[in-house]
């Protein structure tokens, strides 16, 4: 675990040197290491899943940047066989890298083209922005090809190996509730938290809505200066609006899977965008300063709430087993705690992938199938059977019998688990 932090230190360090931008580097890089999210929290600072897909962001995009700034061509060489090696490394890994990083990099090259030649008056200035930008287009094709040459090894290895599989994928019409899901997921996952109002909360979303708008006018401020530092803001500006609008449009059109935690490697961005203008712009170095110092604060505030939440997690173990259950559902994040805390007495069964929806619960032969045993997806629990909710998750229970069939079992500021005598009885709570 610490290598893939060192890794993923060093490889945002690598960008902040490929833009210039080094001098920033250690106060942007703490916001990393801070819980601005509870998906940053969950799945890149406790469990870090994502910390792969965000760090060959950080390379991907330096190296193509590195390419357009060369001016030895042996050197160019050498970091158009590196781009390649890593893209090729990453596409082997699925297609989420060349949706984040490699599309959206190919697409903002040509976009720098098409508003050259739109703006641009002169045909000289004209191809000399062509040229200033050729080799960051190269790096971004040759990447592309890689990674998609990767991507068809993973695509074999569908043969032998089971993870999810994206080929069989369909476009759709626009649809509401979609667009509203991924919206949310984007405020999510720069940590915009629906709850009761308070000081924390307030303090909390403040500083969500001070990133999204970070994000949003540090895109459009670096694409206005495109002709300024060699070109550099305007290909970082345009990588981000691809990188946005691609992730978007893919998840508005298509029927890809989608949940929360896939945007982190887009809305992460922000960061970079804030350490890059803190090199420009005198008032972003304040800025910059403030958030971090805020974002320590409310980072203090939210770990002192989690170890709250995690000391009730043994004491519900204890309890239900001195009650005699030996069976019980729970999601993920809960479900793997409590049969360890239980020593392995706990056989615990998960349900749903996100934490706060439970859409998944109403058809409880539909488990999830990330790090499940075999004999879950084949067997039902036998005996007596309990379901632990978090409170927001209870309060969005879409099943009336639940509190009707289910004897209360244990209740928290937290958690509540309801009690069934078997199997079907909560098979029973679970038909609306």
């Amino acid at each position: 675990m610490a290598i893939l932090f060192i890794i993923f230190i060093a490889s945002y360090y690598f960008f902040c040197y490929a833009f210039q931008c080094r001098k920033y580097f250690a106060w942007t890089a703490i916001l990393l290491l801070l819980p601005f999210s509870y998906q940053w929290f969950s799945v890149v600072l406790i469990f870090p899943h994502y910390i792969p897909h965000i760090s060959l962001l950080f390379i991907s995009v330096a190296l193509c940047e590195l390419c357009a700034k060369n001016q030895d061509k042996k050197h160019l060489k050498q970091l158009l066989w590196i781009a390649a090696g890593v893209a090729f490394i990453a596409g082997i890994g699925g297609p989420r890298q060349l949706v984040v990083s490699y599309i959206p990099l190919f697409l903002a090259g040509a976009l720098i083209y098409l508003l050259d030649c739109r703006v641009l008056s002169s045909t000289r200035k004209i191809v000399e922005n062509i040229r200033a930008n050729r080799y960051f287009e190269l790096c971004a094709l040759i990447s592309l090809i890689a990674a998609s040459l990767g991507f068809a090894i993973n695509r074999h290895l569908h043969k032998y190996y089971y993870f999810m599989r994206w080929h069989k994928r369909h476009f759709q019409s626009l649809d509401f509730q979609r667009v509203q899901e991924v919206f949310n997921g984007f405020l999510e996952c720069f940590g915009v938290v629906n709850a009761d109002f308070s000081a924390q909360i307030l303090l909390k979303n403040s500083l969500s809505f001070i990133f999204i708008v970070i994000f949003i006018l540090g895109i459009f401020i670096l694409i206005k200066r495109r002709q300024k530092e060699n070109g550099a803001s305007g290909r970082f500006g345009l990588f981000c609006l691809m990188a946005v609008s691609f992730f978007i449009i893919l998840y508005f059109f298509t029927d890809m899977y989608y949940t929360q935690r896939y945007s982190l490697p887009v809305i992460v961005l922000f960061i970079p965008i804030l350490a890059y203008g803190a090199s420009l712009f005198k008032i972003a170095k304040y800025l910059l300063i403030v958030l971090a110092i805020f974002l320590s604060i409310h980072s203090f505030v939210f770990y002192l709430d989690t170890t709250q939440r995690k000391s009730a997690l043994p004491i519900i173990a204890k309890t239900l087993t001195e009650k005699g259950y030996k069976n019980g559902y729970a999601t993920f994040w809960k479900a793997n705690v409590i049969t360890e805390l239980s020593n392995g007495n706990m056989d615990m069964y998960i349900f749903a992938d996100d934490e706060n929806n439970l859409k998944n619960f109403l058809n409880i032969y539909e488990l999830s199938r990330w790090l499940k045993k075999i004999d879950h997806l084949e067997n039902k629990p036998q005996g007596k059977v309990f379901v632990l909710f978090s409170k927001p998750q209870d309060q969005n229970n879409s099943c009336p019998k639940m509190k009707i069939l289910g004897k209360e079992e244990y209740q928290s500021e937290f958690f509540i688990a309801y009690g069934f005598d078997s199997y079907q009885t909560l098979k029973n709570a679970t038909i609306q």
